[in-house]
Order: structure tokens, then sequence, then C-alpha cells
């Protein structure tokens, strides 16, 4: 299995947080991260400079998949952009197919003080 991260740089921060809170595996424990970061450190998958990037796929740096064999693991981290796109992409979907309900927070909407 390959893995897709959506932005090496940020994995590098994550992981140089790690080493500086200077508990590395428990800092691993509380990122999504982790796990895959373990991996690495164990040589059980390719390091992060040697991986392949989402941006780097979608600009035609790197290629994605190449067989329709090959399982791609997509690691998002903190990109909140994907939460927008994917919750845009499930009301939509719930507004074309009849689903959920209206959900009344409040009255009428309270307007902010100066």
């Amino acid at each position: 299995m390959d893995i897709v991260y959506d932005h090496i740089g940020l994995h590098h921060a994550y992981v140089e947080d790690a080493v500086m809170s200077g508990d590395k595996d428990k800092y691993y424990s509380g990122v999504i991260g982790g796990p895959i970061y373990r991996l690495i450190d164990a040589g059980r998958k390719p390091a992060l400079d040697d991986s392949l990037s989402i941006g780097d796929i979608i600009n035609g740096h790197q290629k994605g998949r190449t067989s329709d064999d090959q399982i791609i693991c997509f690691v998002a981290c903190g990109m909140a952009v994907f939460d927008l796109g994917l919750g845009w992409d499930l009301y939509r979907t719930a507004l074309k197919e009849g689903l959920g309900q209206k959900l009344l927070l409040w009255e009428s909407p309270a307007q902010m003080e100066d």
C-alpha cells in the first residue's frame, strides 16, 4: 500500500514537534499520522521526502495510482479545506436526495455589538 500525504511539509512539522517534545512515541499517539511516522522510523515505509504528495500528483510532478491493483492511503492532517469540501458535498447530496432535517439553532440570528 502506498501513502499519499496532503502536505509533506506539514508532516515534517509534526515529526519535528514530536522530537522536540522529548517523548516522540507519546506525541505520535496524539496525531493522526503517528502510526505512519512509527512505520517510517522503523524503515517499513519510505521517508517523508521520498513519499507522494497530493499537490505533486495534481500538478503532474508525481504519479498517483499506476495500476488498478494499487491501493493508496490518503493521509489528510489538519487541512480544513478537506472538511469544508466534504461537508459541502454531503450537504448538496442530502438536498438532492431529500435526506436529513433542518436544524433550528436559534429563533433569529444574534447581532454582534460594537
